[in-house]
């Protein structure tokens, strides 16, 4: 209970808070956008594609950990981190406005849509 009033409200003082340079929405994206390109063309990958990937990957992979550590906010039951990235962008491209935000916003709201957790019996 207590993980469902604090993220709400963390996403609520990030967005009253200014963003730092790359840690806006459009930055994730653009990483998470070279991430995809990597694993369409896993046989020859620019170097600027899996220099960027890694940023992508490491903060997925850290935003889905941390989430879910005092019980799950998203349930990605059996995804793997290449459909989750595939998930973030997906939503990115319908939700723009997105971009101009705190990039956890995003990634939140991705995985809340994409992931939810079955409802627990009463």
């Amino acid at each position: 209970m207590l993980q469902i009033l604090t993220l709400p409200l963390f996403f609520v003082l990030q967005a009253s808070t200014p963003t730092r340079a790359g840690d806006e929405g459009a930055t994730l994206y653009q990483t998470c956008l070279a991430a995809v390109r990597t694993f369409d063309n896993p046989a020859s990958p620019s170097q600027a594609d899996i220099r960027d990937s890694h940023s992508c990957y490491a903060y997925i992979q850290g935003f889905i950990d941390g989430s879910n550590i005092d019980g799950p906010a998203f349930c990605p039951e059996g995804g793997t981190l290449g459909t989750s990235i595939r998930v973030y962008v997906i939503y990115m491209q319908k939700n723009p406005k997105l971009l101009d935000q705190y990039k956890a916003e995003g990634v939140f709201r991705a995985f809340r849509e994409a992931y939810p957790c079955p409802a627990k019996p009463k």
